[in-house]
């Protein structure tokens, strides 16, 4: 995809606060396809876009690039397990 717009990034920007405050990734997923962006860069957006977005991860097609490594739940529990043996020593 080429370089976003100020308009595609202010549409993504937008998807990502309805995403933080509503929850509906299929909606998003349909705005987010009906504009074009099942694909877009989101590398130059905030760390809250970021988050927000990588809920639609996967939906509909959904397949965003530059939005950082999602930690999968085995990762999340094994970093907390690595912490819990490192706080008894």
């Amino acid at each position: 995809m080429a370089k976003l717009t100020e308009f595609d990034r202010g549409a993504l920007m937008a998807v990502s606060v309805l995403l933080g405050t509503h929850d509906q990734p299929t909606i998003a997923a349909d705005v987010l396809g009906e504009m074009g962006l099942e694909r877009a860069d989101c590398s130059d957006l905030t760390e809250y876009d970021k988050r927000n977005l990588r809920i639609v991860q996967g939906e509909r097609g959904i397949r965003l690039r530059g939005l950082g490594r999602k930690r999968r739940h085995n990762d999340q529990l094994e970093a907390r397990s690595e912490g819990a043996s490192r706080s008894k020593r």
